[in-house]
């Protein structure tokens, strides 16, 4: 949803907290000057820092939470490495990241320089993610079934980006005065709110996984 949306998320944020004054003002000519650089740039640090998680998490994951073997003679689980946590830690981590950066989306973001830290944490929980999700769901259902439970997986972001994508072109469609791109708070806090609920319950549900999985993986 973010990914899809930053370029109308940054056209509804003021460039400047003093809205009133700022020549940046929603609407005016400086705000529309200055916000066709901030969405590049935006954009540009979403896959910046998608690109950096993906890069750092993998070797990082292999050092301190190697994936396990299974010994095909014996039938048990054996680890290559030391290993010294479990890879679930990786997406638990994603999800405390992401409802925070969210949470903070909807009540702390009124500048467009308060985003930057949004997305920043979408892209790197993004790509930390789906860079140890593989080998998760291959260590919890073992080679078998791995590629088909991993495909199923995968519907999660497909059936995830539109429904969110509607919820949030829904609300700012509400919020919005005539035709012009809804902007203010109003336009993104309640889908934001949801959206951090949702990561909330993402977060509790790992965190289960994580107690009764992280001897596997």
């Amino acid at each position: 949803m973010v990914m899809s949306n930053i370029g109308t998320i940054v056209l509804g944020v003021p460039v400047s907290s003093d809205i009133s004054s700022s020549p940046g003002f929603p609407g005016t000519s400086a705000h529309r000057d200055d916000t066709s650089s901030t969405a590049p740039t935006q954009v540009r640090l979403l896959s910046l820092s998608n690109t950096l998680s993906r890069l750092i998490t993998g070797p990082l994951a292999d050092y301190l939470a190697p994936a396990g073997l299974l010994n095909a003679t014996t039938g048990l689980l054996h680890f290559p490495s030391h290993r010294r946590f479990s890879r679930l830690l990786f997406p638990l981590l994603a999800a405390l990241v992401l409802s925070l950066s969210y949470f903070w989306m909807a009540t702390g973001v009124r500048t467009q320089q308060d985003i930057y830290a949004v997305s920043l944490a979408t892209g790197a929980s993004y790509g930390m993610v789906f860079t140890v999700l593989p080998s998760v769901i291959g260590a919890l259902w073992l080679e078998k079934n791995a590629g088909r439970n991993y495909g199923l997986v995968l519907y999660a972001p497909f059936v995830g980006t539109p429904a969110f994508s509607y919820l949030y072109a829904f609300g700012a469609a509400l919020q919005k005065d005539g035709d012009e791109i809804c902007q203010g708070v109003k336009c993104w806090k309640g889908t934001f709110a949801i959206a951090a609920t949702a990561m909330v319950l993402t977060l509790a549900l790992t965190a289960m996984l994580w107690k009764r999985a992280r001897a596997l993986v």
